[in-house]
């Protein structure tokens, strides 16, 4: 088995590597981009790393995107291109004006952060003299709470920007995103109640409440899943369900675990709080053990479930589930995980896929 290099998470998310804590090993970001130019990226990395003491780095091996959060959700992605830096950011779109006049290039994009009132199509060239610049808008978006309103103490000035003007963010939803396609809005809702019941569960004292709020947000998880592979089905993308499916196992954390937890909350005997006065496991099934000529066997040591048969026996599964505690077993990882965990990771690594998920749609049309 290959070995996970330090201060990667464990699980296996396929394209996308995340950082336990703080910065990629420089071998796995230098190996992705070894045919790109550096200096730049490097730059701002050490940089924030130095300003950031909650950072925690991403990349897509693939689209060669770096993405950095700060102690909660996303702030940055940057795409790494052979003559310049794209970068989204969770600062306010009307920067862009302001960012224009010092010198700046912004031709703002029609993806998921842009329907959120971010910053998007930052374009940086990799010769830039305005590197520091763009650390410091990076830092402000890592250091400010979502929305982020344009500051003038960075690259824009006060006077280019009119505080009257500003609006919220369901001002800026409903100003730029009045007509979405219904999938795409469907997508985008449910992806924001994960983050809304994960948000209301870190502030909930009582913990069955606070394990009900989790579980709905799996619920919605499941239905941002759900609601692009149909689109597959439906023949509305350039790829089949299965492509679409094995793609979004090696983006999108804990993909199989957020399947079975779902169905066997709805569909076989629910899940409910653990209970602190006592230790429950349980291994949901079915499990059928079927003995011909020989032994089937069945166990849960700690390293998770295992299944020895002899002669012609065999076991039958169908999408069992290992719980201990209100933790869930991952098979991938062999490993327990908190739902609290499941939605952190989940929230992180969507986004990338809702964005590929709009962009494969196509534009939206509008309403006759």
């Amino acid at each position: 088995m290959k070995k996970t290099p330090a201060n990667v998470e464990k699980k296996n998310l396929g394209n996308v590597v995340i950082a336990e804590a703080g910065l990629l090993p420089d071998e796995i970001m230098w190996d992705v981009l070894k045919d790109y130019p550096q200096e730049l990226v490097a730059g701002l990395r050490k940089r924030l790393a130095a300003e950031c003491p909650k950072l925690r780095e991403k990349i897509n091996r693939n689209s060669r995107y770096l993405g950095y959060s700060n102690g909660g959700s996303d702030a940055i992605y940057v795409y790494v291109r052979k003559k310049d830096l794209l970068i989204d950011i969770r600062l306010s779109a009307d920067l862009a004006d302001g960012l224009r006049r010092a010198g700046f290039e912004v031709r703002p994009r029609d993806n998921f952060q842009a329907k959120r009132g971010w910053l998007t199509g930052l374009i940086v060239p990799h010769d830039t003299d305005k590197a520091g610049d763009v650390a410091k808008l990076a830092i402000e978006a890592l250091s400010s709470q979502y929305p982020a309103r344009p500051v003038g103490r960075l690259i824009a000035t006060r006077e280019d920007l009119d505080q009257d003007t500003m609006t919220t963010q369901s001002e800026n939803d409903a100003e730029q995103w009045p007509f979405p396609d219904p999938r795409v809005a469907g997508v985008r809702e449910h992806y924001q109640r994960v983050k809304f019941f994960h948000a209301l569960a870190e502030g909930c004292p009582d913990l069955p409440d606070k394990f009900r709020l989790l579980l709905a947000g799996v619920y919605s998880a499941r239905a941002v899943i759900e609601l692009m592979l149909e689109a597959a089905d439906k023949g509305m993308l350039n790829s089949t369900r299965e492509e679409l499916k094995a793609r979004l196992c090696s983006q999108i954390p804990w993909y199989d675990l957020i399947e079975r937890i779902r169905i066997h909350d709805f569909h076989r005997f629910g899940l409910v709080p653990p209970d602190p006065r006592f230790k429950v496991m349980m291994q949901r099934g079915p499990v059928k053990l079927r003995a011909k000529k020989g032994a089937a066997v069945y166990r849960i040591p700690p390293t998770g479930p295992e299944s020895i048969t002899t002669g012609n026996s065999r076991i039958e599964e169908q999408r069992p589930l290992l719980t201990s505690d209100g933790q869930f077993f991952d098979d991938a990882t062999s490993e327990y995980v908190s739902l609290d965990r499941i939605l952190r990771d989940f929230v992180a690594g969507a986004a990338g896929s809702i964005q590929e998920f709009e962009e494969n749609l196509g534009p939206t049309s509008s309403p006759t």
